[in-house]
């Protein structure tokens, strides 16, 4: 009797799943893996027909679990199927490990003429890409509605209904905002998941995770209730981020200082704010943001609304600190700008903006007479990040937090599990953040 050839044949890769998406307890988004099948058949090429009894089998390791891929088919050929049939806790996202030699289990492996096989070894292949993915709970949280959640083995495609199997909970007593597949700005009701996306790509990035936060900002929308100095504006004329004709366009009317702003009231001590705005070049290229205290403490940046960048350095005067600004592409010719400062003891803080054709302070004159930029979604948080978007009208309004909650329970193996979650989170602050306890 001849012994086994070490050819293999990979019939399918089982579990293959990408582990893509996010989280944060602050402003990010979470993903954990969901499996995409849970036999993986491999096949054994010998040198001429056996006949087959009874269930031999090869040893498989699995994460360092050993498991056993059974003798399914072949009996009569040359070529033999054994099978490994995933069980819920199943994880090896390093490649699993095939044992020689063939473990005979009570069964028999004979030519067609009676002879047992001699040599039951093999030299395992190569198998790094042969990955298992099986949780005991598995949440997918940018993936098709196939599949999504697994609780012990058992696949949920929308998410209330898992929750609902697992005994777990997602709360948030507020609106809240995120984009869509098509990079629009959406608002959802309360205690309901936001599946955020790249507004510009239209990548989904998985569910929105947020801590709560407050825009101190009245009529974020309604510039033409901000303070006005010789600052034209007419209400309502383009499409915003968020689909609707509510976007605002200001203009100057004069070469010299123009500007709007909004104030709010804050305790009389030293703290961090992050000021956000959508905004949009029209015959204006620039657009400069200052945060303000009691004059002269004050903090200027300029952002460049055609190249899509920070157009000059942050700039601190007395009393404030710490500034730093960004700019974030919101698609179709939007920028969402971000500008952040420590401020100074003043109860009161005003945010300014003006449009300018130069990279210049917001006080400063412009040679353009009419220079023009659309605005939208103006935001004043407290904070050194900014957040989704929360619309405002006659007054300040909170966004509470998300909070996704899933119990321990019988998918939890508390002597021999693993915990692997996949996260980003958008601004980093040189502090560890918690993804899951």
């Amino acid at each position: 009797m001849h012994a086994i050839t070490t050819t293999f044949e990979f019939r399918k890769l089982g579990l293959l799943s990408r582990l893509i998406a996010m989280i944060v307890l602050l402003g990010c988004f979470l993903s954990f893996p969901v499996q995409a099948g849970t036999n993986i058949p491999l096949t054994i090429n010998l040198s001429e027909p056996v006949d087959v009894t009874g269930t031999p089998r090869i040893a498989v390791d699995v994460g360092g679990v050993t498991r056993y891929a059974t003798y399914t088919s072949g009996s009569g050929g040359s070529a033999l199927t054994f099978t490994y049939a995933m069980t819920a806790g199943d994880v090896d996202l390093d490649g699993i490990t095939l044992t020689s030699p063939i473990d005979l289990n009570g069964g028999t492996i004979k030519d067609l003429k009676g002879n047992d096989l001699i040599d039951l070894t093999f030299t395992p292949p190569n198998t790094a890409n042969v990955k298992a993915n099986y949780p005991s709970l598995g949440m997918d949280f940018v993936a098709d509605a196939d599949g999504r959640y697994t609780l012990n083995g058992t696949v949920y495609n929308d998410l209330p209904s898992f929750l609902t199997a697992s005994g777990g909970t997602f709360t948030r007593a507020s609106i809240g905002t995120y984009y869509d597949s098509t990079g629009t700005i959406q608002t959802a009701t309360a205690g309901t998941p936001r599946f955020d996306h790249d507004p510009v790509t239209h990548t989904p990035k998985g569910i929105l995770i947020e801590e709560s936060r407050a825009n101190l900002i009245s009529r974020s929308s309604e510039q033409d209730a901000w303070i006005n100095f010789n600052i034209l504006i007419n209400t309502n004329v383009i499409a915003a981020p968020d689909g609707t004709s509510t976007a605002e366009l200001i203009t100057r009317t004069s070469t010299s200082s123009n500007f709007i702003g909004k104030s709010s009231l804050k305790a009389t001590t030293a703290i961090t704010y992050t000021a956000s705005i959508y905004a949009k070049a029209n015959t204006g290229r620039y657009l400069p943001i200052r945060l303000q205290g009691s004059y002269p403490a004050r903090a200027d940046v300029c952002f460049d609304l055609q190249s899509g960048s920070v157009a000059t350095a942050p700039i601190v005067y007395s009393g404030f600190s710490s500034a730093s600004g960004s700019i974030q592409d919101a698609g179709s010719g939007w920028y969402r700008l971000t500008f952040m400062a420590t401020s100074d003891t003043a109860n009161v803080i005003t945010m300014y903006v003006s449009p300018h054709t130069t990279p210049v302070a917001i006080d400063s004159n412009d040679l353009s007479a009419t220079a023009s930029v659309y605005v939208w979604g103006a935001q004043l948080e407290q904070g050194a990040f900014p957040t989704s978007y929360i619309p405002t009208t006659t007054a300040a309004v909170t966004r509470n937090a998300d909070t996704i909650s899933i119990p321990i329970g019988s998918w939890y193996n508390s002597t021999n599990s693993s915990l692997y979650s996949s996260a980003s989170q958008p601004f980093l602050l040189g502090t560890s953040r918690t993804i899951m306890s």
